[in-house]
């Protein structure tokens, strides 16, 4: 005994006690039944198992994924130039800037095409000028020619009607003096009557002229339509490819220039598109003239018919000679009205071969002109398509791919460049999750390259239709048979938006990831096992161990309860103080209620063991 004294060691028969108690209270607690251990003072021993200390807890609710970390914007650099490729100036995982050469096309061939088409187009442009100048040849020397009165064809019909009218006045004059000189000449019925028909006569004459005015102008509308349209037509398309240069245009100079010109060429069209609108209208005028004036003719001809007639009917009653010589007046008058209609028409017909031949040295120039412009469209194109033989980024990222090779055709896709400056975790969420998950829930991940660190982000997407089932299950797209065991459930397409810290993260790391559903509570926490009610059920109360008048004593304590879980209870108020050693099992202790009690000496660490994990799976 003196010797376990002096060696501090406790003796022999109180360890045996002490083994046996211990077996003793693990043979209880096995089998289920309240174990009150007591100290050597008789005082209850309570055990870190049987309390919890009141404390806020990590009670957030989580919904766990995986996924892939990857830029939010990737841009595919393509060419449609058909050289091969000379250099690739960038390998996978480089960093590029915007407007960085990354490859080189080969446009030797492109720069050979674009000298022959200058070389043609110089060709064309001196062919184009000779018809300019030859159809502005032919309508000056017209022109001339009727200024001049030169023009044989209208020369010709002015002497056809200077004889027709020399030779009507002189039968006419001979018909005045026959007239006279019979007995019964100067008759007022025969004199009203011959006046009647040279009045008829002249009328005559008007309506004649007037429609052969008519039919000319008629048949010069239907030309000149046609030519309107074309010049329309041939202004739109070259409008087309002046616009098609600006569009490909860099030069400042250039620019300007091309401007100018479309604004000019604008104008044009809407001109020529007011000049062919009016042609319905022209037609439907020059129809209602046409039918006027052979409405106008055709009564001026009965007049002199009928006029004639009476004439002629009076004088052969009169005197046979007499009515003889007034219709070789009558027959003088008819080759009179033809040789005026002919002129009229002559006049016209020169009329119109000017204007035609002044809209044919306009027809050359808008040739030459949308000649010379779609020409410069082809030009432009080949310039522009010279000018990207050097491939650039159109943004700063990290080159994620190269499809060409050296030498290759360069053709379709040529690399990719993933703009990092953003970054995503993609990822998909299981059919029973998805309801629980929504823009803007903060999360945290980690990746397989940068161990424990965690990285934070949030919710930016969450897909509201299913991923196609091919794509979680490739045998699906090859054709294979789909049964149950092979079916694919359900899952959702999602997208985090990386935010804050990112040291350390690669582009398609893989990502697990933990979706905070519901935030921690603010509160303390107490396990719902431990609250029970008293007489009045509204009332909540707990049993702690807590220090009363210098001892340790079981105390009861009302609280406040607010959010109720699966598991715990949010305390909102009430007597409890954080730090309280709440007694987890209260059936066991009311009897004991301001009894002294001991506490063992090694307390549970607060919040060492959380009630709330993420999900009942995870509990089982």
């Amino acid at each position: 005994m003196a010797e376990d004294q002096a060696t501090g060691t406790a003796p022999k028969s109180s360890k045996k006690t002490a083994l046996i108690g211990v077996a003793l209270l693990a043979l209880l607690a096995a089998a289920g039944g309240g174990v009150y251990v007591m100290t050597s003072n008789n005082k209850e021993l309570i055990t870190s198992a049987d309390y919890r200390v009141l404390d806020t807890r990590d009670n957030a609710q989580r919904v766990s994924v995986s996924g892939q970390v990857e830029a939010f914007k990737t841009v595919a650099l393509t060419t449609r130039l058909p050289g091969p490729v000379q250099t690739i100036d960038v390998r996978v995982g480089d960093r590029v800037q915007p407007e960085q050469v990354v490859a080189n096309i080969d446009v030797s061939a492109l720069e050979r095409e674009l000298a022959n088409k200058r070389a043609q187009q110089t060709a064309n442009d001196a062919t184009a000028l000779s018809q300019i100048e030859n159809a502005e040849r032919a309508y000056n020397q017209n022109k001339a020619m009727v200024d001049e009165g030169l023009n044989p064809e209208i020369n010709g019909a002015v002497a056809a009607l200077r004889q027709a009218e020399a030779n009507y006045e002189k039968l006419n004059a001979e018909f005045e003096f026959a007239r006279t000189q019979h007995a019964r000449g100067n008759d007022p019925t025969i004199i009203a009557q011959h006046a009647a028909v040279q009045a008829a006569r002249e009328q005559m004459l008007l309506a004649a002229v007037e429609a052969a005015r008519t039919g000319a102008n008629a048949a010069f509308t239907s030309q000149q339509q046609q030519r309107d349209v074309q010049a329309l037509n041939d202004a739109n398309a070259a409008l087309s490819a002046l616009e098609q240069q600006r569009a490909a245009a860099s030069d400042e100079e250039e620019i300007r220039r091309l401007d100018s010109e479309i604004a000019a060429m604008k104008a044009q069209v809407s001109q020529l598109e007011t000049v062919v609108a009016k042609y319905p209208q022209a037609y439907t005028e020059a129809g209602l003239g046409a039918v006027g004036n052979a409405a106008g003719l055709s009564a001026a001809q009965r007049t002199l018919q009928d006029s004639q007639r009476t004439l002629d009917h009076t004088l052969g009653a009169t005197d046979q000679k007499l009515a003889a010589t007034q219709k070789d007046v009558a027959l003088a008058f008819e080759a009179k009205k033809d040789a005026a209609t002919s002129l009229e028409t002559a006049r016209r017909s020169v009329d119109n071969q000017l204007k035609n031949q002044q809209a044919a040295v306009d027809d050359a120039v808008r040739s030459a002109r949308a000649a010379r412009v779609a020409a410069g469209a082809g030009d432009s194109q080949l310039q522009v398509d010279i000018a990207s033989s050097q491939v650039r980024t159109p943004t700063e990222g990290v080159v994620t791919r190269v499809d060409a090779k050296e030498g290759a055709p360069a053709a379709g896709a040529l690399l990719t460049v993933a703009d990092d400056r953003r970054l995503i975790v993609r990822s998909t969420v299981k059919e029973l999750d998805v309801s629980k998950v929504e823009v803007g829930q903060k999360v945290e991940f980690t990746t397989a390259g940068t161990g424990d660190k965690k990285f934070t982000g949030k919710v930016s997407f969450v897909s509201p239709a299913a991923a196609p089932p091919e794509l979680l299950n490739p045998a699906l797209a090859a054709g294979a048979n789909q049964s149950s065991s092979t079916t694919p459930k359900a899952t959702f397409p999602i997208e985090i938006e990386v935010e804050g810290d990112r040291e350390g993260l690669r582009l398609g790391a893989t990502a697990k990831a933990r979706i905070i559903t519901k935030p921690a509570s603010t509160n303390m926490l107490v396990a719902k096992d431990a609250v029970f009610e008293g007489k009045n059920k509204n009332e909540k109360f707990v049993l702690v161990v807590a220090e009363h008048e210098g001892k340790t004593k079981i105390v009861k304590r009302k609280i406040t309860v607010g959010h109720e879980s699966e598991f715990d209870f949010e305390v909102t108020g009430g007597d409890a103080k954080k730090g309280d050693k709440v007694l987890t099992d209260y059936k066991r202790f009311l009897g004991k209620i301001d009894e002294e009690v001991e506490v063992e000496s090694t307390p549970a660490t607060p919040g060492e063991k959380s009630d709330a994990p993420e999900s009942k799976e995870a509990t089982k």
